[in-house]
């Protein structure tokens, strides 16, 4: 019989950073994985459990089919580097060749850019379809999973309730004087003979909001309210109108106090197909990997191997950048995420601008997340070696990117645009192709301040004004473009 162990080991990342930079507790206290067996063998499972194609145990929130090709692994083990997801993950049973113990492992990956308080990720993730104000923003990673989970299911129940109640026909089985549907003979005589009690046992089908669905929301709103945090549970229980919306649920399900919640999660598990519905079909996910967790914040019972809530971080930089420069920008068209055809294949240009007048494609912008593309912009060199400044890197397949959607489109001008964490004296670069190519590379970084000394409010309008002076100077060299052409 296998021992197991009872502690957590728990190793505490950053998105797109060597994994030599960690930190690794064992029941509180420092320890040390050798050549990372334990890590690697829970990232193998992890890694499984996000490539299912059952989206019920999915651990990846913001799932984009455009990007799913590349959310293959946590950890790149062949350059150990971490690689673009944020979020907390728990793998129980972890086992290593040699070794009878059973493990139970934590990862927890950080944005790299959220030195002490989690800033940078709760503003990127209020850029997407979560809604909350600067005093619901939490100060450590434990309480922002606890949060996200709530105000994921809160999100998507207001949107899904926008379409009214689900219904759904439902058969029930009655014994009253009331009849209508079907009588049930047999149970009638099991139920009524020589009662002379004027019932009659019948049954009937009806389209009604009492039905299974209905009542997972409704437990996993219960599980929300008795297991997460006060500050997570603020966002519903604080809100007037998630108020109303689950008044109405539990009015319209009188049925739910008697169901049992294992059979109610068991019926759920086949996903609603009406089209619809499919706001819904989100909000029963979500209801299903809060219920199936069953434990308090995003971790509880054993029972499931491989627990948590992941973000693919890349996309959500991409959300915001679009949000932003949408917002910003009233000059020139844009298009974000557009679909373009190369011969028998196909290519997403992050973003495309397109002239007023002409409406024509002139210029393509892609954003980046990954690491050193502060070096690249600032010395115009794609592939570098590991040195005490930076790591290892090799962009030239992100180059020939930015190349192919600009051709593909036939724009004039192509650039990158990526966070920075640090105050530069520049965060604006051009750079002329080749000496045969007087067309431009444009570089823009965004500065990302500092979280130590400053609430959320403060570091959101210190964000603000770094956004607002990259994207001041996209909108001049998109004027000095369109001179030209």
């Amino acid at each position: 019989m296998n021992e197991i162990d009872n502690t957590i080991i728990e190793y505490e990342l950053s998105d797109f950073s060597p994994i030599k930079d960690m930190l690794i507790t064992r029941n509180g206290q420092p320890f040390i994985d050798v050549e990372y067996r334990i890590l690697k063998a829970a990232c193998k499972m992890a890694d499984s459990a996000m490539e299912k194609s059952n989206e019920n145990e999915s651990l990846v929130v913001n799932i984009n089919s455009r990007s799913r090709g590349e959310k293959k692994e946590l950890i790149n083990w062949e350059s150990e580097y971490v690689c673009g997801f944020v979020g907390a993950v728990r793998i129980n049973k972890v086992k290593i060749s040699g070794d009878d113990t059973e493990y139970t492992v934590k990862i927890t990956i950080k944005s790299r850019f959220d030195k002490d308080k989690p800033y940078f990720l709760s503003y990127m993730l209020s850029q997407t379809e979560l809604d909350f104000h600067d005093w619901d923003v939490p100060m450590s990673y434990d309480d922002l999973f606890d949060f996200l989970m709530v105000a994921l299911f809160a999100f998507n129940l207001k949107a899904a309730t926008m379409q009214g109640l689900f219904r759904t026909y439902q058969r029930f089985e009655r014994n009253d004087e009331k009849i209508k549907g079907s009588i049930d003979i047999a149970r009638n005589i099991r139920l009524n003979l020589g009662l002379h009690n004027g019932k009659i046992a019948y049954s009937y089908r009806e389209n009604t909001c009492d039905n299974n669905l209905n009542h997972l929301i409704l437990y996993a709103y219960e599980h929300l309210k008795a297991c997460f945090s006060e500050q997570a549970r603020n966002v519903i229980m604080l809100d007037n109108d998630y108020k109303k919306i689950l008044s109405s649920i539990y009015a319209n399900a009188p049925s739910f106090p008697s169901t049992n919640k294992n059979q109610v999660i068991s019926k759920a598990l086949r996903p609603i197909a009406h089209p619809y519905y499919q706001r819904y079909e989100i909000l029963r996910r979500i209801s299903l990997l809060i219920l199936q967790n069953k434990g308090i914040s995003i971790f509880g019972s054993v029972d499931q191997q491989v627990q948590g809530i992941l973000y693919y971080v890349p996309d959500l930089w991409e959300k915001c950048l679009e949000n932003k420069l949408k917002e910003e920008n009233v000059d020139y068209y844009l298009t974000s995420q557009t679909e373009v055809k190369v011969l028998e294949n196909n290519t997403y240009p992050d973003f495309i601008f397109y002239g007023k007048s002409d409406q024509k494609p002139f210029f393509i912008l892609d954003a980046k997340f990954k690491q050193n593309w502060y070096h690249v912009a600032s010395t115009g060199k794609l592939t570098g070696s590991r040195t005490n400044a930076h790591s290892a890197y090799n962009y030239w397949e992100d180059y020939n990117k930015c190349i192919r959607d600009m051709d593909s489109n036939n724009a004039n001008e192509v650039g990158v645009i990526f966070p920075c964490g640090k105050k530069q004296e520049s965060i604006r670069w051009v750079y002329e192709r080749s000496k045969y190519n007087n067309h431009k590379f444009y570089c823009y970084a965004v500065l990302v301040p500092e979280s130590k000394n400053s609430g959320y409010t403060e570091w959101k309008k210190a964000f603000a004004t770094q956004f607002g002076v990259t994207i001041k100077g996209i909108n001049n060299d998109l004027k000095q473009i369109l001179k030209k052409l």
